[in-house]
């Protein structure tokens, strides 16, 4: 059965759906766009992001497309995900960037899965599309037992575009899942071999809970393990946490000496009230205040307010230095940090958020900068949702505050596209009235009789791997006719004018 595609000029999609189809809405494609206040133009298209989904609603292909300064929009990223039958666990993720001169795609990045979705092999690497060679890179390897785990990271070697060991990391769980050890080595290349550089090993009582972290380091020197720190871990008859401490250890006279610590208080709940960090100095040494946490609640327990801060030697007090509140629904309404100097207590840097919803949906974000002389928050930038009738994020706007004339600015511009069916592979198209069926054979018509008869407009048929099948300039009154000797296969048909007009749409081609 074949669906027709309407892209209209407004970016609605309108598909013929199986009666089966759930109403789940996805965001099929993006539109980026930046302000420009010269030569008559204001919002102008600059990326367009296209996304595919499969029958479970998961995403198999995001398409970044750019317009470029030959006045022409070109493949920039794609990312691919491949999924294992049940179409939700993932088993293959690849990046690539197009090669706009060898008009070929090149991977940057890609991630291996094993069917329990834990990941076997991360590599990412940089493109240099002049010199047509990759520049650096680093390669993560994974590999499994029923009690550890390791990862091995290699760098790659420009010169003679191999990867050599650098890194490598292995952690060993006991019967309960809980790390008690993680030896870090890196790779010697005079010696071919791995060489001990650091060591946690973790201790836990019968609950689980951790009660001593302790970090060694190798000493070559010795041929043994030195130690560096300690954390313990104390717990109160309820099981919560009540404080850790740091220590560090001295070789001369070799012992342990007091660092840092952490002691937190609760409510009658459980619920985290205050956290006190202490580090341990003075002549005499005694535990003296360095930061503060307080955190208070609504009556059902949801957080209300956080505060953090910093004690200031020479006041004698605690100076606030970040503050936080949320509303009844657990939403973050209000922000602020403010750079500290403990010595002094001045403050010389800091911003401020402030995020403001409606029905549960967030629906602006203010941000402010810190006017040191004034200690006055000055309004910088603000970002802004538009949500639709089925609570989709449609349009984000971010604009910036210009102080000389106190007005706000257009700065850029996110629209999004959704479509009402999972499974539903065709992407909405941008102004161009066009339509056609899906799937179609070679030799059947597009038609866009929204183009305008007296203008030019460009049509390009891209393949999914990037190869430009089909380059044709056309007048506004003509019709595409999809080639004859087209291969079976989904392409990018994309349709741009002298002014950026442009409309995009997935044509599948079945013989």
């Amino acid at each position: 059965m074949k669906r027709k595609i309407l892209m209209t000029a407004a970016g609605c999609l309108l598909l013929l759906c199986f009666a089966n189809a759930q109403n789940t809405w996805k965001k099929d494609s993006t539109w980026n766009l930046q302000w420009w206040d010269s030569n008559g133009i204001l919002w102008h298209h600059y990326l367009r992001t296209i996304r595919n989904f499969n029958s479970a609603g998961n995403i198999v292909n995001t398409l970044d497309i750019r317009w470029d300064n030959t006045l022409s929009w070109v493949p920039s990223i794609n990312f691919s995900t491949e999924y294992y039958p049940d179409n939700t666990t993932p088993k293959k993720k690849v990046r690539t960037t197009w090669d706009q001169p060898d008009q070929t795609w090149m991977e940057i990045f890609h991630e291996f899965y094993q069917s329990d979705g834990r990941i076997t092999e991360k590599e990412e690497k940089s493109y240099n599309a002049s010199t047509n060679s990759y520049t650096a890179g680093f390669q993560f390897t994974y590999t499994y037992t029923e009690e550890s785990m390791q990862i091995v990271i290699k760098e790659y070697d420009k010169g003679t575009t191999e990867w050599r060991n650098k890194y490598r990391t292995t952690t060993i769980y006991d019967g309960q899942g809980n790390v008690i050890n993680i030896l870090d080595e890196s790779w010697d290349a005079g010696l071919s071999s791995w060489v001990d550089v650091k060591k946690q090993e973790m201790t836990y009582n019968q609950e689980g809970q951790i009660i001593e972290a302790l970090f060694l380091s190798w000493d070559h020197e010795i041929s043994d393990w030195k130690n560096v720190s300690r954390m313990t871990y104390s717990y109160n008859e309820l099981g919560w946490l009540v404080d850790n401490i740091t220590y560090l250890w001295y070789d001369s006279p070799g012992v342990w000496i007091n660092s840092t610590k952490v002691v937190y208080d609760y409510d009658e709940n459980g619920s985290k009230t205050q956290v006190v960090t202490y580090d341990w100095y003075g002549s005499p040494p005694l535990w003296n205040y360095k930061e503060k946490e307080v955190y208070s609640y609504y009556p059902d327990k949801l957080l209300h307010e956080t505060s953090k801060s910093a004690w200031i030697k020479g006041l004698g007090q605690f100076k606030e230095f970040e503050h936080s509140n949320r509303d009844e629904n657990g939403n973050e309404t209000e922000l602020w940090k403010k750079w500290i100097d403990y010595q002094t207590g001045q403050f010389y840097d800091g911003f401020l958020t402030v995020k403001s919803y409606s029905d549960y949906l967030q629906v602006e974000s203010m941000f402010y900068d810190l006017d040191i002389l004034t200690n006055e928050w000055l309004p910088l930038s603000r970002h802004t949702n538009t949500w639709d009738g089925n609570r989709n994020l449609a349009v984000e706007l971010s604009e910036d505050y210009e102080s000389d004339s106190q007005t706000w600015v257009n700065k850029t511009k996110y629209e999004h596209f959704y479509s009402p069916c999972i499974g539903m592979d065709e992407i909405p198209g941008l102004s161009g009235l066009c339509y056609f069926q899906n799937p179609m054979s070679p030799g059947e018509t597009v038609q866009c009789p929204g183009l305008k008869p007296d203008e030019i407009y460009h049509l390009r048929l891209v393949g999914m791997q990037g190869q430009t099948i089909l380059n044709k300039t056309i007048q506004g009154n003509e019709t595409l006719v999809i080639p004859e000797n087209l291969a079976t296969g989904t392409y990018i048909l994309t349709i741009y004018g002298q002014k950026g007009i442009f409309s995009t749409g997935k044509v599948i081609v079945v013989k």
